[in-house]
């Protein structure tokens, strides 16, 4: 292994000698019960060690899910929106969710090419403040079931 590549799961199993399953689940607190204390030990002393941590993208892949949330705002130099973006990552990261996010300058364009980029990163909700009243991107984001909160208003109901 060079000093560059990944350490992964397997690393870990064959530093213990278990299998790589074992890993996964020591792992995961939800399943990491399962494991003998003894393995539980060993395995994350050697995690530690070889510096490993979890590979994000495989983990959407097999879960279908990224804990991204994108957060859109019109300008980040406007007071107000610093401590709303604060509240919104505390929030997640206490919910172990990470947040991409993107100034849109109050751009139409902007904002939907935003969009597009998060969503090819798969992400999980958006976060959108908008001061557009008719923003197609809130009626595109509830047809195609991706969870929305608006910041600062409420949509119109229809």
């Amino acid at each position: 292994m060079t000093s560059r590549s990944r350490v992964t799961i397997r690393d870990v199993a064959e530093r213990v000698g278990v299998h790589p399953s074992t890993v996964s689940r020591v792992l995961n607190p939800a399943t990491r019960g399962r494991i003998t204390s003894e393995i539980v030990e060993k395995v994350t002393s050697a995690a530690t060690e070889l510096g490993y941590r979890p590979n994000q993208t495989a983990r959407g892949l097999r879960t279908n899910r990224t804990r991204t949330i994108g957060v859109l705002i019109p300008d980040i130099t406007n007071p107000l929106f610093p401590p709303i973006i604060r509240g919104i990552e505390d929030g997640l990261g206490a919910d172990g969710y990470t947040a991409i996010l993107g100034n849109t300058d109050n751009i139409a364009s902007r904002e939907s090419e935003a969009v597009s980029t998060l969503r090819a990163r798969q992400i999980d909700g958006l976060i959108l403040a908008t001061a557009r009243r008719d923003d197609p991107i809130v009626a595109e984001c509830i047809v195609d079931g991706l969870p929305l909160v608006l910041v600062n208003r409420t949509a119109d109901a229809d």
